[in-house]
């Protein structure tokens, strides 16, 4: 199953001076509510992810995504999706 992570060009916060704790608070501070949408492509299926909800929620799951797939050269791997976006799959 091949996939990707289509990025877009969504607008982006001034932030300038703004502490954060961790990179989720930092994805929220950084990208305005409904704003366009990133995409993971699974085997060609487009899948929404929202830059100012979905992404902070699961920034970390997609790093150790990422990192198993890229250390990976066949196999799966199951992620338990934090944000109830991903409720129906």
């Amino acid at each position: 199953m091949p996939f990707r992570i289509q990025v877009s060009n969504p607008p982006v916060k001034s932030f300038v001076g703004t502490q954060v704790a961790d990179l989720e608070e930092a994805i929220e501070k950084i990208f305005p509510e409904d704003t366009e949408d990133a995409y993971f492509l699974w085997n060609g299926i487009p899948i929404g992810v929202s830059y100012d909800y979905d992404l902070p929620e699961n920034v970390y799951d997609v790093l150790v995504l990422l990192e198993a797939l890229l250390n990976s050269e066949q196999g799966s791997y199951t992620v338990d999706w934090v944000s109830t976006s991903f409720d129906i799959f």
